[in-house]
């Protein structure tokens, strides 16, 4: 990749972890005020759907879409069943079980996931120095989250099988940003997606309850759609320019956003461990960077030592 692209994806990445974290503190108070998960999430993926459908519409794209092959909008159907719909419905349901470090902590460890994907079917890379990273990453999610007091139940189980259809999903677009523009990519995920949970909600009977929310829960919807929106144009504009494992890795920053959120709102404490973890997960990120951006220093300054 060039180096011109890494950097964009770096930005991109960075902007994706720094919404992240603010989204997943942001959510766990919306989820709780609507109370039904299943209809917080579809409301939101719904009105973000119709928003990346209109911008394709506005900016005239039809002539790109008329364009995909067969197999392209097969992918794309696919990402919207393991990206926009299913793993957003369990991983609602379990946030809505559990608590937010602990809902945090399992969606940043995509990474791992991620990379153990990455190597076969993306032909990525890893040396002693990613796995020195990951390890950092590790400890410092392990830090942040006081994971003694978690208790891994069916909450936490829902929010990892949510995590782990977000990495498979993240090999797929990773592939398909080759020949198909961000924009599409992204409006196929949530419209697919926001349909499907619809679906969901029509055979459950609960699509009438959507109707049904007051001022204030609309208030939360509109809110969090915001961040869900920027969140995906980043997310899969880091994944177009960037390496998976380098952008998932920089996405764990959106751990310690949450943990600092956390701290001072609900907690009104921040610890030395945590303080500890928030180090540890910063400088993995950073030496990451350094590591594919600028591997010239990188090696040069290891040598001089």
């Amino acid at each position: 990749m060039k180096k011109n692209n890494i950097q964009k994806g770096i930005i991109f990445a960075l902007c994706t972890a720094v919404i992240s974290g603010i989204s997943i503190f942001i959510n766990s108070y919306a989820v709780m005020t609507l109370k039904n998960p299943y209809i917080f999430t579809t409301a939101k993926n719904i009105i973000v759907g119709l928003v990346f459908v209109s911008a394709l519409l506005l900016a005239k794209q039809w002539s790109k879409i008329k364009k995909l092959k067969i197999r392209e909008w097969i992918l794309l159907l696919f990402i919207g069943i393991i990206g926009g719909s299913i793993p957003f419905l369990l991983f609602f349901k379990g946030m809505s079980m559990g608590n937010v470090g602990l809902s945090a902590f399992i969606h940043k460890t995509i990474f791992v996931w991620v990379a153990l994907l990455a190597i076969p079917l993306l032909k990525e890379k890893i040396s002693f120095w990613h796995i020195v990273v990951f390890g950092m990453l590790v400890l410092g999610a392990f830090f942040q989250g006081n994971v003694i007091n978690w208790t891994f139940g069916s909450g936490a189980q829902l929010i990892l099988i949510a995590v782990l259809l977000w990495s498979i999903e993240v090999i797929i677009v990773k592939k398909l940003l080759k020949n198909i523009d961000v924009e599409i990519a992204a409006a196929a995920r949530m419209f697919f997606g926001g349909m499907i949970m619809i679906g969901y909600l029509i055979s459950t009977n609960q699509a009438k309850f959507i109707l049904q929310n007051n001022s204030i829960q609309w208030i939360w919807i509109f809110v969090t759609s915001a961040f869900l929106l920027g969140y995906v144009t980043f997310w899969y504009s880091a994944l177009k320019n960037a390496p998976a494992i380098l952008v998932t890795c920089i996405l764990t920053l959106g751990l310690p956003i949450t943990t600092i959120l956390e701290s001072v709102f609900i907690n009104h404490t921040f610890s030395n461990i945590k303080l500890e973890g928030f180090i540890f997960s910063v400088t993995a990120v950073l030496f990451f960077i350094i590591f594919y951006y600028r591997p010239d220093w990188f090696y040069f300054k290891l040598k001089k030592t």
